[in-house]
């Protein structure tokens, strides 16, 4: 079916006039009358009530134009995942993760996509919060965790564990419990893990931490502010002053990787999988 028509169809059903919507396509509107009306006949049904005062969409019509939307978006898709299969080597891969994942996990990644795409350019943003980036189509791929990542295309990578993390010399205690944390002074991340397993006015004394820096929470608990509860790709080679103290109940967070749905097919989505499978098995 020829798109061009569809496409003229829907401007005279936006526009309600001929002239108007031939204006759109450089044409005369009786060119574009004519073939409106053999579209028509092709299909079998009127799609248009004309007047003197312009065009208003038949019961038929309204109902196809939904169905052309739909095609049009389809030949849309069908375009764009093209363009990502043959230009993949040009392509800009805008990335957002987590401090803690951009210091540990992602290098690894990235270095082995460059190796595989040499020409692509890679644009890395550290955030502190992840998921609407996704969700405004503003990233191609998100490296986060389980508390971030509720899409179909999430992915897991790794598990990583929480530990409680306290100045050295602060408790001489090998393992804390949750309820035990509320005697001490905390450092409240206000995250998602957070808020799903502390009930933050049971603390006795509690400091709010807002910040896309997740290592300035470690230098205030090491400078004596207070304990927290981390997860340990954000202690990784920055233990130094502090206690790694066993956290009960054992809790886990899941790493993973979402990305948006027209890199579904694309090379590069190929590659990333591939990478990460292998780093998985050499862990």
């Amino acid at each position: 079916m020829d798109t061009f028509k569809i496409k003229a169809v829907l401007a005279a059903a936006k526009h309600k006039n001929f002239s108007k919507a031939a204006e759109e396509f450089s044409y005369t509107p009786s060119a574009f009358s004519h073939m409106t009306s053999a579209f028509e006949k092709e299909l079998g049904v009127c799609l248009f009530k004309r007047s003197n005062t312009g065009v208003e969409l038949t019961y038929e019509g309204s109902i196809l134009c939904k169905k052309f939307e739909k095609l049009l978006q389809a030949e849309k898709d069908i375009f764009d995942t093209a363009a990502l299969l043959n230009n993949d080597i040009e392509k800009e891969l805008k990335i957002v993760t987590y401090s803690s994942i951009s210091r540990t996990l992602l290098p690894k990644i990235l270095i082995e996509l460059k190796k595989e795409h040499p020409n692509i350019h890679l644009n890395v943003r550290v955030a502190d919060s992840t998921r609407e980036w996704l969700e405004n189509d503003t990233a191609d791929i998100v490296f986060a965790d389980n508390y971030a990542l509720c899409t179909k295309t999430w992915t897991p990578i790794a598990e990583d564990k929480y530990y409680v993390v306290a100045p050295v010399g602060y408790t001489d205690k090998k393992q804390l419990s949750k309820d035990e944390l509320y005697d001490y002074p905390f450092l409240y991340t206000d995250d998602t893990f957070s808020k799903l397993n502390f009930e933050k006015d049971r603390f006795r004394e509690f400091i709010v931490m807002r910040s896309d820096d997740d290592l300035s929470i470690i230098k205030m608990i090491r400078d004596g502010m207070g304990i927290s509860v981390l997860p340990g790709l954000l202690l990784e080679g920055n233990t130094e002053g502090l206690s790694v103290i066993e956290y009960l109940p054992d809790t886990k967070r899941t790493i993973g990787y979402s990305y948006r749905k027209e890199l579904r097919h694309s090379q590069i989505l190929g590659s990333l999988k591939r990478i990460i499978q292998k780093i998985q098995i050499s862990q």
